[in-house]
């Protein structure tokens, strides 16, 4: 697909969606690919599907933006996916201040939405605005203000790793501004993998049901549809202009809960594409102003999808 070749800068290439994309990216499209990550290419696994590899600092250092918006004029980028959320809130400073070309293609431009995604006290007090159902969170200070059954938890990142706090509250925790204390949320834990396509009126969501996760990755899910939870993934793409993303629901008290959003497509929406839902596909086919729908196959009854380690020599 694609009449006009077009040239992916994927950062993060690191991660398991980065990888994804490549493949959707070689299977459908005429493309040039460069990966970017901070680690050497040996150990990037979608530096084998990419054309070129640029080792690059963190994405918090000061050298960040300068090295990318390099990489952009060197490569004739006019595609740039980040990959994780503090570079895509990164990526959408740039694009705002004219440091990288207008004519790129983003997912996210604008950066109060980015924020709002990436940081999670933010993404709480907007979801509570907009009158989203979402858990009870307190941007804390110290530990007196701790209480017994909520969580701790990054208040940025990704792949958080949560604390409960226990009846003594005896933590032994520093840094009390990174965090954030959330009322603690049951199982299962739900991502939603949605596409909005404004311009074809096209919208297609997924929702994921975690069965079993190893070390931080989903092995085993359950794929469905929630007219529900569909309702309100067509209504986030909406207020806060996203195309492809994905966001997470627990519950208390049977209710579902909005606890994460994040502005971009996760490692486990390949486990969405199994089954005939090519979200990555469909993401550029909205960058390059192409209609999606031929990506999505219609989910007619729930899924089960597992996943096995698979080895690559680099």
């Amino acid at each position: 697909m694609g009449k006009n070749s077009h040239i992916v800068l994927l950062g993060s290439a690191g991660v398991g969606a980065a990888y994804a994309s490549t493949k959707a990216l070689r299977k459908y499209y005429n493309v040039k690919i460069v990966t970017a990550d901070t680690n050497p290419s040996h150990l990037v696994t979608a530096y084998l599907l990419s054309d070129y590899f640029v080792q690059i600092p963190t994405v918090a250092s000061k050298e960040f933006d300068d090295t990318i918006i390099r990489i952009i004029n060197k490569y004739n980028i006019n595609t740039y996916i980040p990959y994780i959320d503090l570079e895509v809130y990164r990526a959408a400073v740039l694009f705002e201040s004219g440091k990288i070309s207008n004519k790129v293609c983003l997912q996210v431009k604008n950066s109060s939405y980015a924020e709002i995604c990436w940081d999670k006290f933010s993404t709480y007090n907007w979801l509570k605005t907009n009158g989203y159902p979402t858990p009870e969170t307190f941007d804390i200070k110290d530990k007196n203000q701790l209480k017994e059954g909520y969580i701790l938890k990054p208040r940025n990142g990704f792949g958080s790793v949560i604390q409960k706090i226990p009846n003594d509250k005896d933590l032994k925790i520093e840094n009390f501004e990174k965090l954030i204390m959330q009322e603690y949320c049951n199982n299962p834990e739900i991502t939603i993998d949605v596409h909005y396509s404004k311009k074809f009126d096209f919208f297609a969501y997924a929702c994921r049901e975690r069965i079993e996760t190893k070390s931080g990755v989903c092995t085993k899910a359950r794929i469905f549809n929630d007219p529900y939870l569909g309702e309100i993934a067509l209504s986030l793409a909406k207020k806060l202009d996203l195309s492809s993303f994905c966001f997470q629901v627990m519950n208390i008290n049977n209710e579902y809960l909005i606890t994460d959003i994040n502005p971009r497509l996760g490692a486990g929406t390949a486990m969405s594409v199994a089954i005939g839902l090519d979200f990555f596909a469909g993401m550029f086919a909205s960058l390059w102003d192409q209609n999606p729908e031929i990506f999505f196959n219609r989910l007619k009854e729930e899924k089960y999808v597992t996943r096995q380690y698979c080895e690559f020599i680099m």
